[in-house]
């Protein structure tokens, strides 16, 4: 089975689903201090902001802005002997493909979903994480225009050899060449697309 009927079969197979909702219904969130937001402050809130001086089209603005409470992690495992990525198959709801799935790093959480505040199972592939050293990890700024100072920590980690691992559900290793592809496709999220960017600019060899 190539690449992309892999990515089409785990697009398939994924059952998210979303809808529009009016902000008064999605429960557990709410109007707190004038941010919308959970009672427990976790996660990300939606904060209005005022922007002057600004140097830009107007001198001075309002805009909501997303500001997370905690930052997010990103890894990318690279096979060096073969030239190789592994990639998950993510589904996420904002994402705009069937299914919600677009391919996405080894490893891709927030803070608090890796330290399970909201209940839930840990993300899968927190083994890859684990011994990482936190020196290691490159901050990479997100869209300044849609959030408020927010940072993800994003490393790619190159091996020889990797083996007696096992590879989580909806994972698999690409080529060089089948990233490529998806690129150029627009089937990489945004966190795959920078630490694409970050190998290429470190020393890993492609």
């Amino acid at each position: 089975m190539d690449w992309y009927e892999w990515f089409q079969k785990q697009q398939s197979v994924s059952t998210m689903k979303t809808e529009n909702v009016g902000l008064a219904h999605v429960s557990g969130w709410g109007m707190y201090s004038e941010s919308f937001r959970r009672p427990d402050e976790r996660f990300f809130e939606i904060a209005g902001v005022r922007v002057k001086t600004a140097g830009r089209e107007l001198d001075e603005w309002y805009q909501p802005l997303l500001r997370e409470s905690s930052d997010g992690v990103v890894l990318l495992l690279h096979r060096r002997n073969r030239r190789e990525f592994l990639v998950q198959a993510k589904a996420e709801p904002g994402n705009d493909a069937l299914g919600c799935v677009l391919l996405a790093p080894t490893f891709q959480a927030s803070r608090h979903n890796m330290q399970q505040v909201h209940g839930g199972l840990q993300p899968m592939g927190m083994e890859f994480v684990d011994p990482v050293k936190e020196s290691s990890f490159t901050k990479l700024p997100a869209d300044g225009s849609r959030y408020f100072r927010k940072e993800v920590l994003g490393v790619v980690v190159s091996m020889d050899f990797v083996e007696g691992i096992t590879i989580p559900p909806h994972h698999r290793w690409f080529t060089v060449d089948e990233l490529r592809a998806a690129f150029v496709l627009g089937l990489c999220n945004p966190h795959l697309r920078d630490l694409l960017v970050l190998a290429a600019f470190s020393d890993v060899r492609f």
